[in-house]
């Protein structure tokens, strides 16, 4: 099972990733490892401190650009791409949407900008990962807006007033997208659960032979 889950800061695409991880292990068993590196200044499979949060928000635009491309490109590249089972959360979408809006590079009259660097990362993708799906995750601008007051995010990076720009940035990126196989989740009125079950009924048409060998086989176990 090979999947990109992007959308919106607050709309749930990192707490789906991990119920499908979740998931995936009980039913499939599958070990789907979640990378959710792709958001300044979540960059790293470790928490920074605020200090190294600080730090890393000081740097030139040029530079955190680069250290993005690296993270990027990193992870279309083996062995990454040769795993059976993989779930990048954010990946170019959010690179697409979030760095012209609050990191200053990658904007539409700049060098290589975010918009065209994610069809490249997509190519990529679809080149080494065809059987990959894309899963946007969204929810209305007064669920995001209650979710940012009730429950804040540490190091957040959405700002309240950009709310609904995000969220259609996110719909127009998806929908450009050169990813052939795609989803579409709303956690407006659901639950976890409730909208896990609906990633799993959406998935099953894209399931691979060998996911499904898998389902079989572990259910036959």
């Amino acid at each position: 099972m090979r999947l990109i889950i992007a959308g919106c800061e607050y709309a749930g695409a990192t707490t789906i990733a991990h119920a499908l991880a979740g998931w995936a292990r009980d039913n499939v068993g599958a070990e789907l490892e979640v990378n959710d590196v792709f958001k300044i200044p979540h960059i790293g499979p470790f928490e920074m401190t605020d200090d190294e949060v600080a730090q890393f928000n000081k740097m030139p635009a040029h530079l955190k650009q680069v250290f993005m491309w690296h993270n990027m490109s990193s992870h279309t590249m083996p062995p990454m791409m040769e795993r059976e089972d993989y779930i990048l959360v954010g990946f170019q979408l959010d690179e697409a949407v979030y760095p012209p809006l609050y990191h200053g590079y990658g904007r539409p009259w700049e060098y290589a900008e975010a918009v065209t660097l994610a069809r490249h990362y997509e190519l990529s993708v679809m080149e080494k990962m065809p059987s990959i799906v894309q899963v946007l995750v969204t929810a209305s601008p007064e669920v995001i807006a209650e979710r940012m007051k009730e429950a804040p995010h540490r190091h957040s990076l959405l700002q309240e007033g950009d709310i609904k720009h995000v969220l259609q940035r996110f719909e127009e990126e998806a929908t450009l997208s050169l990813i052939r196989k795609k989803i579409t989740l709303d956690t407006s009125t659901a639950t976890v659960d409730e909208t896990l079950a609906d990633l799993i009924e959406k998935m099953d048409r894209h399931m691979s032979v060998n996911d499904l060998r898998r389902i079989a086989a572990h259910r036959r176990g």
